[in-house]
């Protein structure tokens, strides 16, 4: 009788402890999914902050863009969510990184493009704490593209439906033409019509690219 019992409480202190065990690990799972769908549901909803309008000096100027390469740290969160009134274009250049645009998540490595519209809510950050990775990035004016465009609005509206990230393995058409910006003129003007010229080409083929619909 006492080795029953005594095996018996064992058994029962085995028992409690892994009872108490999966409780505490299935709590910690659910408190790590709410905080996962909080966050979500915080990113979706959480107002753009910081409004750049617009990025260049002078505000009529049709093309902004970085002569050095941006660096963008690593974050656990989006709280700098913002928006332009410019098309971004982004080169990642090195590195991998976290894009949320209008509380879609999309990460990114070296040699895909980010391209967001404007008035888009929109924040990128590295996925690694100790690595940053390297963007570069072109803004350009909307109605600076009209001359080349023949049907603008109806372009700019279908632009809405195009992928945030573009992947060359994906889309190496679209990849080609936009990356083409890295290697236009040398002086500025020709710099931002080259530019100018190869978003406007981009625009006017997304439609079948990206099979966008205008219904």
């Amino acid at each position: 009788l006492y080795y029953f019992l005594n095996s018996l409480l064992k058994n029962s202190k085995n028992l409690l402890y892994y009872y108490y065990n999966s409780r505490f690990y299935k709590n910690l799972l659910e408190r790590c999914a709410q905080n996962m769908q909080k966050r979500a549901l915080l990113t979706q909803e959480l107002p753009a902050k910081t409004i750049f309008e617009p990025l260049p000096t002078s505000s009529d100027s049709a093309v902004y863009y970085d002569h050095e390469p941006i660096s963008l740290s690593y974050s656990e969160h989006f709280a700098k969510l913002h928006f332009h009134n410019r098309y971004e274009i982004g080169f990642c250049e090195e590195g991998e990184g976290l894009l949320c645009s209008q509380g879609i998540f999309s990460p990114f490595t070296k040699g895909d493009l980010l391209f967001i519209p404007p008035h888009r809510s929109h924040y990128a950050h590295s996925l690694h704490p100790t690595q940053a990775c390297r963007l570069r990035f072109y803004y350009i004016l909307p109605q600076s593209l009209r001359p080349f465009l023949a049907d603008a609005d109806r372009i700019f509206l279908g632009a809405n439906q195009i992928p945030s990230v573009l992947r060359p393995a994906e889309y190496p058409t679209a990849v080609a033409t936009l990356g083409g910006i890295l290697h236009t003129g040398t002086t500025f003007t020709s710099k931002e019509t080259a530019i100018l010229l190869r978003v406007a080409t981009f625009l006017l083929e997304a439609e079948p690219m990206f099979g966008i619909s205008q219904a």
